[in-house]
Formats: C-alpha cells, structure tokens, sequence
C-alpha cells in the first residue's frame, strides 16, 4: 500500500497514518516516509456481510468495524490498515471529520492489538499514571486539571496500551483533551466554538502542551475513578479485582467479542494486571477539582 502521495502522514497511538485530510487535533509528522494506515474520504457500505454486533449504530466482524453516525456519516474500519469515511448528505464536514477522532481509532487499535483503555496518561515526576472510569466520571477533568498543575498529558479519553518486555508501555495518542462546557467553567478555562466535537454538542477538544507527546512512557499505576469505595479516597486492588477493574475500563469492552477478540484481551489484561498496581480513586463531591488533583499528585508520589 503506497502512502508517498498523501498531504498529511499522521502519528497516533505509535501508528502512523497517511491522509488527504487536514486533522488539527493530530500530531503531524510529515518527515515519515510511509504509514502504516490510510485514512480518507471514500464509499462506505451500509451493512456488513456477517454482522456480528447487535447494536443500533455499529457493525462488526473480525475485519470490519462500521460506525454510523446520524447527520454525520458512515465509517469503515478495516483489517487495521484503513479507515474509510463517507459524509452523509448535508453534514457539515468538520463534524464529520472530529467524529473519526473517538470510537473509530480506538477499534482500529484493537484491530491492531493494542490494549485500548478508557481513560488518558499523565506523567507525574516522571511516573505514567493511567487514569480511567466509566464515562461522565470526571476523567478528562481530572486529566485538565492535573496538566494545569504542570503534569504531561499524553492521552485522554483513549489510551493505546501495550506490554513490552514485561513492561505496559502507552504510546502518545493526540495533544487535546475532551471537556464539557461545565467542566471548562470550573477549570476557569475558554474554549472556542470551532473547538466544538459536535456543532450540536456542548464538549470541546481543548488543547494542552504536545511537547511529550512523541514519546512512548512506562505507566506504573492506573487509579479508576469511582463514584464510591467505602473507605476513603484511595484504595489499592489487588488479585482478581485488578483484573476486574482493567477489564472493565477497556474502551467499549463489549466490542470485543464481534470482533472475535475477547481471548486474545482476556490474556493481555491479565498480564498487564501482573505489571502495575491499580488504584482506586473515590468521586469525592466535597472537594473542588482543584483539590483533588493535588491529593492525586501528592498519593502518586508516595505510592
């Protein structure tokens, strides 16, 4: 598969993908000599042959994701080396465009078989921390607000995750992070309407420092939010309850059996579970953003 003529050539996750389409929110790379993916603008089937997900607006077999996305498009993923894109009439293009930046890499990492996480990667005095939770439990805030304390954020929302060398290692994904407006408010940030996911959606991609964001990191410690733990705001796992708790905050879990993956993940959770300590983070209304970020930097560094 030639890549050579493609504008752009893209880094995300440690892939490499080439395209005509300008993505802002990526992180460019135009020195690479090819891809490993070509994302672009082109005919996408309504349905699939062997269909084996019982969902509404997706689609999938061990080859083909299909997501299908009203008043934006439809998109292909396919066999990890293509990403196909057809607006639908009438939708506007950068809503379309923004809509490929979630759900659609994150099966095209698990078509490549990455551990695909539900959650980002911040560096804390030089530590990978994983941060993930179920969704609306304030993961991206926390993220936002931990960066602003002058921790590195290398992922938010999807983390691309591998064992290497009995070592997880996360690779950059793309220097933005997913915030409400609510959640803007309390972080005292400004966001612009062009930094809108959806015209029609009140969340922004903000933007943080890419200055790290080239570098694949070590994570030592995944904290999962929790609306409560019964004891306090932090309590270490350990045994099965690791176990259960990363495969629960893969992203979109129930994915992986119509894509003929669910072994394949249930060893590689099991092994990454054997490599870190998971912790678990209490939602603690009481305390302001702000204040909990500094209790999370101050227990990671002890910890």
């Amino acid at each position: 598969m030639s890549t050579a003529n493609f504008k752009y050539k893209y880094r995300v996750g440690g892939i490499t993908i080439a395209s005509d389409i300008h993505y802002p929110e990526l992180i460019l790379d135009n020195s690479l000599e090819g891809a490993e993916v070509v994302l672009a603008f082109g005919d996408v089937p309504e349905t699939l042959n062997n269909n084996r997900a019982d969902f509404p607006i997706v689609e999938a077999n061990e080859e083909n994701y299909l997501l299908k996305i009203p008043r934006a498009g439809r998109y292909l993923v396919n066999r990890g080396n293509r990403i196909t894109i057809q607006p639908e009439n009438g939708a506007a293009l950068e809503d379309v465009r923004k809509q490929s930046l979630t759900a659609v890499l994150a099966m095209l990492g698990y078509q490549r078989n990455y551990i695909m996480m539900h959650g980002g990667v911040v560096m804390i005095d030089g530590r990978g921390v994983l941060i993930t939770g179920i969704s609306a439990m304030g993961k991206s805030a926390l993220l936002a607000a931990l960066s602003q304390k002058g921790c590195p954020v290398i992922s938010d929302d999807i983390s691309y995750i591998k064992v290497i060398n009995k070592k997880v290692i996360a690779f950059p994904s793309f220097p933005r992070i997913m915030l409400w407006k609510d959640s803007l408010r309390k972080l005292k940030l400004d966001a612009e309407e062009r930094q809108k996911l959806r015209a029609d959606m009140e969340k922004y991609f903000y933007p943080v420092n890419d200055s790290v964001f080239h570098e694949p990191v070590m994570v030592n410690t995944v904290c999962a939010l929790a609306s409560s733990i019964g004891c306090g705001l932090f309590k270490t796992l350990s045994g099965l309850e690791k176990t259960t708790h990363l495969r629960d905050n893969l992203f979109h879990p129930w994915m992986l059996g119509p894509m003929g993956k669910s072994g394949y993940y249930a060893s590689q959770v099991l092994n990454m579970a054997s490599l870190v300590d998971v912790v678990l983070l209490g939602n603690d209304q009481t305390k302001s953003i702000e204040e909990l970020a500094e209790l999370f930097i101050e227990k990671m560094r002890h910890a």
